[in-house]
Order: structure tokens, then C-alpha cells, then sequence
């Protein structure tokens, strides 16, 4: 069972200097032509934060899509504002007004993939930090 918090929001979320590691790394390696998901797994698999790597690399792509162009990175003390708006997507309050799942909701399409996956990693986040627990 995922440890919830009113029956919504994972009780675990990525710390965002994480989000940001995770995105830099990711960049890197698709700048370099070399599989993203690997430089990932090297990333997370220690944290023991394995099956998030599927659902963070979708975020990303999904991301890119939407914007039209290339994941912005900038530094660890001055992240861009994408790497902001991933950090905020990834957050308990965003799972918990998720509409995922509704029928009717506006934006469809890309907008919902992106949400399915920001939720997708969060809540296995929240199950391996749970894992990790016991």
C-alpha cells in the first residue's frame, strides 16, 4: 500500500536540488546523443529510487514537447525557470490537485501526459521511499 496523507498526497517527494541534478543529468546526456535513462539510473538507482527513472525521463520529454525546444538548465544556485516549474510540478501539492482520472478536464492531450507522468513520479517516489522504510 503507498503511504498517503489524506488520501492524496505521498507522504515522500523529491528534494529539489535532486529535480535539478536529475534534469542536468538528463540534458547532458541527450546534448551528448547518449541514451538519457542510463545517466538516470546512475543518478537515482543509489537512492534506491529505481522505478522512477521511466517516469522522470517521460516528464522530460513530455516537457520538451510541449515547450517546443530544449529543456533549459542553468545552476545549482540559479536554476531556470524550467527546472523551477519541474521542481513545482513534482510536489505534494500538485499531486493532490491532480485531475488525472476525470473525465471533461480541459487541456487534454499533451497537458494530461504531463500530468499523468509528474504524478507517476511522485507517487513511485513515494512507494520506493516507503520500500525503503521497511
Amino acid at each position: 500500500m503507498m503511504p498517503c496523507t489524506g488520501g492524496l498526497a505521498p507522504v515522500y517527494e523529491l528534494p529539489d536540488e535532486l529535480v535539478l541534478v536529475a534534469a542536468g543529468t538528463w540534458c547532458r546526456a541527450r546534448r551528448l546523443a547518449q541514451p538519457s535513462m542510463p545517466a538516470l539510473h546512475r543518478l537515482f538507482s543509489p537512492l534506491g529510487l529505481d522505478m522512477v527513472v521511466a517516469s522522470f525521463d517521460s516528464l522530460l520529454c513530455l516537457f520538451e514537447c510541449a515547450t517546443g525546444r530544449p529543456l533549459a538548465i542553468g545552476t545549482r544556485d540559479r536554476p531556470t525557470a524550467d527546472q523551477i516549474a519541474l521542481c513545482a510540478m513534482l510536489t505534494r501539492e500538485t499531486a493532490r490537485r491532480s485531475s488525472r482520472g476525470r473525465r471533461g478536464t480541459e487541456g487534454g492531450g499533451l497537458a494530461s501526459a504531463i500530468e499523468c507522468a509528474a504524478s507517476s513520479v511522485v507517487r513511485l517516489a513515494a512507494t520506493s521511499s516507503d520500500a525503503m522504510v521497511t
